[in-house]
């Protein structure tokens, strides 16, 4: 967890009082209090400049199809070398038996 209990600037910083605001309700610990997106989205800061925040349709990625053997291949099992040499070891058992 991160805690940050005071920031001190070195040298001198001069950032408007709109954007002191935005960043201080961005901050807010307390996700119940801090600033939505729709907020921020008409915030004076933001609304003084040409920036501007896309929508959740223009943001987002097309919606793609994926079936039930993508799935499947797309989790490889994972082998530490413990298990590498566990799985050498049981085979050269199975080879002891069989000889």
């Amino acid at each position: 967890m991160l805690m940050v209990s005071a920031v001190h600037l070195i040298g001198r910083v001069s950032i408007s009082t709109d954007i002191q605001d935005l960043l201080r309700k961005l901050l807010t610990k307390d996700p119940e209090k801090r600033i939505t997106l729709p907020e921020v989205r008409t915030h004076p800061w933001l609304l003084k400049t040409d920036r501007t925040i896309p929508s959740r349709k223009e943001n987002c990625c097309k919606e793609i199809d994926v079936s039930e053997e993508d799935i499947h291949s797309a989790i490889k099992p994972f082998y530490t070398p413990i298990h590498i040499l566990v799985n050498i070891a049981s085979s050269r058992l199975a080879l002891f038996y069989v000889l």
